[in-house]
């Protein structure tokens, strides 16, 4: 909440301009830096915390599932339990970051745009999740998740800040379409 309302009050009301999709037509729309930034950045939050959340959720899974498969639950049964508990903290993200937004902005189509927030905090939430059971290291963890999340959400998915976003590969990134829906 502290960064996202301090760089939200840093931020300079100035005009800006982003190409869009409107019915099957680019556009052009004026719009300003605070709304921009508003929407982009609880995108960002929500699929960076995300991330960490699901890094946790599976190294707590790694040091404790051995004592429960021997005390007779299935691998199935513990796969399926994680991924639940990280489907519903994936939601709680996406609710806290949506209550914040809205004291800053207010997307026009609402519910798509939360939709497309869920989207992405589920796709990142299973990506720390599979990094969990990769990297042992908990800051090499940390640092991946973030970077990933930066880069992805943060500034290569994002017209107007990235010169690559027409590019094939970029459609390859896990939140291309999250981000897309987001941003139309």
């Amino acid at each position: 909440v502290f960064s996202f309302a301090s760089v939200y009050g840093a931020l300079p009301d100035t005009a800006a301009t982003r190409d869009a999709v409107e019915n099957g037509v680019k556009v052009t729309v004026d719009t300003d830096q605070v709304a921009v930034f508003g929407g982009v950045s609880a995108l960002i939050y929500a699929a960076l915390l995300a991330g960490i959340t699901g890094f946790y959720v599976m190294s707590s899974a790694t040091k404790t599932d051995r004592r429960l498969i021997l005390a007779g639950f299935s691998p199935f049964e513990l796969v399926t339990a994680r991924c639940l508990v990280l489907l519903l903290l994936d939601a709680g993200i996406t609710a806290l970051m949506v209550v914040i937004m809205l004291f800053f902005f207010t997307p026009k189509q609402f519910l798509p745009y939360v939709l497309a927030m869920f989207w992405g905090a589920m796709i990142y939430g299973f990506y720390g999740g599979l990094l969990a059971t990769v990297l042992r290291s908990e800051l090499g963890g940390l640092l991946a998740i973030s970077f990933l999340a930066n880069m992805d959400v943060g500034y290569l998915e994002l017209p107007g800040y990235s010169n690559v976003i027409g590019e094939w590969w970029t459609q390859l990134l896990p939140a291309y379409f999250p981000v897309q829906l987001a941003i139309d």
